[in-house]
């Protein structure tokens, strides 16, 4: 955990403790130590009643697994975090090449769609054993109409393809996109916001 982030009310309990993220991704606002799962993200999604629950299992096995890798060093705190793109109930995650990039953003132009993102943590009490909480954000948005060119032109700036949705709305995707209803930070990735919420809640628990 960064100096800076555990002046804030709840993180300063982290100060000196092994706070990992279960993610392979660098796109997230604090710093905490990498371990990916490496889990293939293989669910299949009509096995789920929702998207949203389709993403939490995805999310939950990932810590699972981090914890499994881990668990002998005793870590105070996991996070795992899973976000995918839904529209119309089709379920978009990241594109698997330029062709599947540019499908899934004809699909959604001009329409609405949900970012979720899945969230859970497993932490360290102090009797050694560990305990889950999961949550889950979702944020509505407005695809703006665009065409083809508008498309290639995203896709040229090499964005989109490590996204779901094929989009990062904090890069160049905003020129497609209108506006959006409910937390911005989980539009980019991560509901820092209600993870410090819900973090609140249990930090004086953490070992």
């Amino acid at each position: 955990m960064s100096p800076d982030a555990v002046k804030y009310p709840a993180f300063h309990v982290l100060q000196g403790k092994r706070v990992i993220l279960a993610s392979a991704s660098p796109r997230r606002g604090l710093s905490f130590e990498v371990v990916p799962s490496n889990f293939e993200e293989d669910y299949d999604k009509a096995n789920y009643d929702s998207p949203t629950a389709y993403c939490s299992a995805t999310c939950l096995k990932k810590a699972q697994i981090v914890l499994e890798k881990t668990i002998d060093t005793e870590p105070s705190l996991i996070i795992s975090s899973d976000t995918i793109v839904v529209c119309e109930g089709a379920i978009y995650e990241k594109p698997m090449d330029r062709n599947d990039a540019v499908q899934i953003l004809s699909a959604i132009s001009g329409k609405t769609v949900d970012v979720i993102t899945a969230v859970t943590m497993f932490y360290l009490q102090k009797d050694g054993t560990y305990k889950e909480v999961s949550f889950d954000e979702s944020t509505e948005m407005y695809m703006d109409q665009y065409g083809q060119d508008m498309i290639d032109a995203y896709l040229d700036t090499g964005e989109g393809m490590g996204f779901s949705g094929a989009f990062s709305y904090q890069g160049a995707a905003f020129l497609m996109i209108k506006g959006i209803t409910g937390c911005f930070y989980n539009a980019i990735g991560f509901p820092v916001s209600r993870f410090y919420r819900e973090f609140l809640k249990i930090s004086n628990q953490v070992a």
